[in-house]
Parts: C-alpha cells; sequence; structure tokens
C-alpha cells in the first residue's frame, strides 16, 4: 500500500512519506491479497541465530542479492504453509508444493523483491518480538520516496538444520504471505465453487464469476492492472466488498489514480475498519479525511504491537504538522532521530517544521547537521528552484551560510 502523507522537502526533489508495500502487484501468478491471521512466529532457536538470520536478510536487500534472498527463504516450507490453508488431503498439499517449488527460489524472490527494492532502498533488522515463549524478528524496509514496510520474519531449522525463513508477516496487509499466496493460487488461477463458497460465506458459485477470477489473473500476470479492477469493479457489491477482493482491487487501484485508490479504503474502512490488520493500511484515508486522531490511534497501535522506532515517531511527527501542531512535530521529529541518528527522514521533516514556521537560524543548524552526520554536501543552487524554500533563500541566514 501507499501512504500519501506529503510533509518532507529535500532540495531537488519532494518526496512523499508513504508505506509501501512489499510484493504487491509485483508477484504476478504467485500471490495476492487473503484472509487475515495471526503474526508468525518463530520458536525453537536462540536469539544469536534469530539476530545473524535476519540482519543476513536485511543486508541482501540493501545489496540487491537475490541469490543470497532465495537461499534463507525456504520455498517448500512456504509453498506448504500455503498448502494448508486451502487442502485437506495430504496429496493435493504435496501436490501443490511440489508445483510451487518447481518454480524456483530465485525467480521467487526476484518476482517478490525485484521491482519493490530499488538500490537505494535500504533495509534494517529492528528487534525481536517476543510473546510468551516465542521470538520473532522484526525488519523494517525504507524505500527512497520515504515509504516504509515492516516485515515479520517465521524463521525454523529446515530438514538439514539450517535457519531459513519460512514465511513473511507484511505490515501492510496484515497478512503472512504463505495465506495471500494460497488463496492467489486458488482463487486468480484455478477457483472452484468449493473454494468460493468457503472464502465468501455464499451458498452457490455463478459460473461466469469463476471465469471473471481466472480472467483477473490472467490480466494480472499480464501486468494490465486497469483492465484487471475494470473486471473486479463490474461484480456485484457483495463480492467486491469482500475483504480479499477489496484488498486487490486497492492493490490495482494504485495502477489507476488516486481517486479510485482512496474510494476503495473508503469501502475498506466502511466494511473491514474494525479488522485491525487494516488499521496500518487505513492511516492514508484518515490521513486524507483529515481525521488525525484514527490517523495518531493506528500508528499508537502501531508502536504498541511493534514497538518504538524512528519511522512511527517521524510519522507522527508528520501528522502533527500537517494539523498545524509545530511543537508536537518538532519534538516527535527530535525523537525519531534520537533513536536512530542515522534516520534521514527525521531530519527533513526538522527543515521542514522550520521553513514553515521560518525559523531560518535553525534551518541551517538543521542543513549542518545534515552534512555532518549523512554526508551531504549543500550549494546554494540545490535550493534556488525550489518554492519551498524560496523564503529561506531569501533570508540572512541562508545568505550568512552560503553566500
Amino acid at each position: 500500500m501507499t501512504l500519501r502523507i506529503s510533509t518532507v522537502h529535500r532540495p531537488d526533489r519532494r518526496s512523499l512519506l508513504r508505506f509501501y508495500a512489499l510484493m504487491i502487484l509485483l508477484l504476478g501468478s504467485f500471490m495476492t491479497v487473503a484472509d487475515s491471521l495471526a503474526e508468525p512466529k518463530s520458536g525453537g532457536l536462540n536469539e544469536s541465530e534469530l539476530v545473524a538470520i535476519s540482519t543476513a536478510f536485511a543486508q541482501a536487500i540493501n545489496d540487491q542479492d537475490m541469490e543470497t534472498l532465495s537461499r534463507l527463504i525456504d520455498m517448500r516450507a512456504f509453498g506448504e504453509r500455503a498448502a494448508r490453508t486451502l487442502f485437506d488431503r495430504e496429496s493435493d498439499i504435496q501436490g501443490f508444493v511440489k508445483g510451487f517449488s518447481s518454480r524456483g527460489s530465485l525467480r521467487f524472490v526476484r518476482s517478490a523483491f525485484g521491482q519493490a527494492l530499488d538500490a537505494k532502498s535500504r533495509a534494517k533488522y529492528l528487534r525481536i518480538l517476543r510473546d510468551a515463549d516465542e521470538a520473532t524478528p522484526l525488519v523494517r524496509v525504507d524505500i527512497p520516496s520515504g515509504g516504509h514496510e515492516y516485515i515479520l520474519l517465521t524463521v525454523e531449522k529446515n530438514t538439514l538444520g539450517e535457519v531459513v525463513v519460512s514465511d513473511l508477516f507484511l505490515a501492510t496487509t496484515g497478512k503472512q504471505l504463505s495465506i495471500s499466496l494460497g488463496a492467489a493460487a486458488q482463487l486468480l488461477i484455478a477457483p472452484s465453487d468449493t473454494m468460493i463458497r468457503k472464502l465468501f460465506n455464499v451458498k452457490s458459485v455463478d459460473r461466469e464469476l469463476l471465469i471473471q477470477f481466472r480472467e483477473i489473473g490472467k490480466l494480472r500476470r499480464e501486468k494490465r492492472y486497469l483492465d484487471a479492477y475494470r473486471l473486479i469493479q463490474g461484480m456485484p457489491l457483495e463480492i467486491r466488498t469482500q475483504r480479499v477482493i477489496l484488498d486487490l482491487a486497492i492493490q490495482l487501484s494504485q495502477a489507476v489514480d488516486d481517486q479510485e485508490y482512496y474510494h476503495q479504503l473508503e469501502l475498506l474502512a466502511k466494511h473491514h475498519g474494525d479488522d485491525p490488520s487494516t488499521a496500518f493500511m487505513l492511516i492514508d484515508y484518515y490521513f486524507s479525511r483529515g481525521d488525525m486522531t484514527r490517523a495518531n490511534d493506528s500508528i499508537g497501535r502501531m508502536i504498541v504491537r511493534f514497538g518504538n522506532d524512528a519511522a512511527l515517531m517521524n510519522l507522527k511527527a508528520s501528522i502533527a504538522y500537517s494539523a498545524g501542531n509545530m511543537d508536537e512535530a518538532t519534538a516527535h521529529a527530535l525523537e525519531s532521530i534520537r533513536l536512530e541518528n542515522d534516520f534521514e527522514d527525521g531530519y527533513w521533516t526538522l527543515v521542514t517544521i522550520h521553513i514553515a514556521t521560518e525559523q531560518y537560524t535553525q534551518v541551517v543548524d538543521d542543513l549542518k547537521r545534515i552534512e555532518q552526520t549523512l554526508g551531504y554536501e549543500f550549494r546554494a543552487e540545490n535550493f534556488a528552484n525550489e518554492e519551498f524554500y524560496a523564503g529561506f533563500v531569501k533570508s540572512r541566514a541562508f545568505s550568512d551560510w552560503l553566500n
């Protein structure tokens, strides 16, 4: 998903503060979103093993090392988790696993990560989340646009005794990837009457609906996202407002336009707003409606669930800024930097606040700190053509600094 809260202003470009759900439109025949499930758990491993594989997972993303990622992910375990959400008979489960595994882990990883993560995306192992006797590693991916994805790793040992990732939980979808993948394989590739009756809780299934789902799957694989979206919008309302279909429509709507995107978020809020798994996704909707209280509440739930970090504090700063609460925005931005000294967006949020309040001497101090901490080297021309910095460029503080 994409959260379009825009408050961060860098010279020569404006970036949007976004949450960007990885692996959504990018997996083609591999996946779509399905029913909610509890967070994954990793048991039977010591902390050093969990930290090691989580750090390696993050570093492979930073290095764009698809081969290492493919070695870290256990395709058979992943496929079996997906299959057990769909089938009861062991022969069906193993048939699914065999077909899924035959696609190859490198192909899967390239489909999942290749387009979503460009060379500037950065991943960071944050911490181990503990629940009773269970421990689950948390990784955050920072997208160049300013967006973030939080990933919980299910980690276990395979039959060879190797520590591997057997599932991923994405905060922006509120689901395990294996569950999403399993539903996609059936719904968009080989939908059946039984599966659709169970998924949508209906007594009978129109044969035309089965054909439409197959066609949507085909259109997505061909990256004809607008055509797939239009086909969904032609379905009955009781089908379109099912969670699995709404999630798919939200994904596709981002390839259409903002109006359709927010329309789908409105439907999600109306029909599934009480579902905790929608909280992260709906921050964008609440912000667009000016409902800062609900937006902040959703962030608060994220902090309770995953712990505090620089990205969440910076998002709180952005919401406070947009509401005109500059002191609160400043406090949150400073806290984001305190939590993670190398978190770049926090510095730019401070610059944005101080520009808006015409505290130009403080802007200079902010930019000097960015130079010292992050390695920037600013020149006057970096700011010359940016309307946002026009007042700053005319100020005595700017002149004393760069002229």
